[in-house]
């Protein structure tokens, strides 16, 4: 299985400006073990080849009626061919504006008991004062 945060850091490293080979030593020096970063290099490369080629399609004229990604064939450490479909869609995928929203109401929600407990510090006497009268 590929490391996805190798090949995502693949990708940014290379979109940056680096070689390929680059930003292999990168993760080498990082501590990463070596077959995951030949294995994510090689899929990383594999995504690329594709890419070149619907832009020569495209650029040829040639578009076809449904674009299909086709699995990306990888060898596994055993040395077996393993097959691997492509991400299609994000579909189901946690929305990342989400955490915002959180943020805001828990400082809102922190901002009010903040004003609570000087509320209880300033009027302390005057609550105390109110709950000795109901009971």
């Amino acid at each position: 299985m590929v490391n996805e945060a190798i090949l995502e850091g693949l990708k940014r490293a290379v979109k940056k400006g680096e070689t390929l080979r680059q930003a292999m030593m990168t993760f080498y020096n990082a501590g990463y073990p070596r077959k995951e970063i030949e294995q994510a290099a090689r899929l990383f490369q594999a995504e690329r080849a594709r890419e070149k080629e619907l832009q020569m399609q495209q650029a040829q004229g040639i578009q076809p009626a449904i674009q299909q990604k086709k699995p990306i064939e990888q060898k596994t450490p055993e040395g077996k061919i393993q097959k691997i479909s492509p991400k299609v869609s994000d579909y189901g995928a946690p929305k990342k504006d989400s955490g915002l929203v959180v943020i805001i109401i828990l400082s809102l929600i922190l901002v009010f008991l903040i004003a609570c407990l000087i509320g209880v510090f300033a009027f302390k006497t005057e609550i105390i004062e109110f709950f000795n009268k109901l009971f």
